[in-house]
């Protein structure tokens, strides 16, 4: 017998001509689902007994989730641990990428340093001492044939000239030309 808002629906066969309910019969018709109020395409039909909590779903996801995840785990080899040079070296290219080009003046240097002497010179004391007064430049190699461009102010009244270049040789200078107007000596 089919069942509308919780009562049982007369003349649908379901009550037996003494007027005695069937257990067996209410208990089927109970299981009935659908309303033919609502139009539910599955008015008449029986469901079977509930086997499943409506949990159940969730619980069998959840335990296939981790499954996959186990599984992925034991399939995929994890990274290996990171050893010290490894640390350095990442480090190292992270202060690399944020580290500025150097200044423009800086890479002149870099161009230049080699051509660059240091001059030391003796000359009289001017107090009459017995021992020479030294003094130190620096020069500026600009040719091939290695004429040194420095102040005369500093090899003006030497006796005599050393210079020292970028590779550490030492060299004795003389005075080759002078340019008193401009302060400029060649050695």
């Amino acid at each position: 017998m089919p069942v509308r808002h919780g009562r049982l629906v007369p003349g649908s066969g379901g009550i037996p001509p003494s007027g005695q309910s069937d257990r067996r019969t209410l208990d089927c018709d109970a299981r009935h689902t659908g309303d033919a109020m609502s139009g539910d395409p599955q008015e008449g039909t029986v469901r079977g007994p509930r086997r499943f909590s409506r949990w159940t779903p969730y619980v069998v996801g959840a335990a296939a989730a981790l499954g996959a995840v186990l599984v992925f785990q034991a399939l995929v080899p994890g990274r290996p641990a990171l050893t010290r040079d490894d640390v350095d070296a990442r480090i190292g290219e992270a202060l690399a990428s944020v580290t500025p080009a150097p200044a423009f003046s800086e890479l002149v240097y870099q161009a230049v340093r080699p051509s660059i002497v240091h001059v030391e010179i003796e000359r009289p004391n001017p107090g009459g001492a017995a021992e020479p007064d030294e003094g130190v430049g620096s020069g500026v190699v600009v040719n091939l044939a290695g004429d040194i461009l420095t102040s005369l102010h500093v090899v003006a009244d030497a006796t005599a000239i050393t210079v020292t270049f970028a590779d550490g040789t030492r060299s004795p200078a003389d005075i080759v030309t002078r340019d008193r107007d401009n302060d400029i000596a060649v050695l």
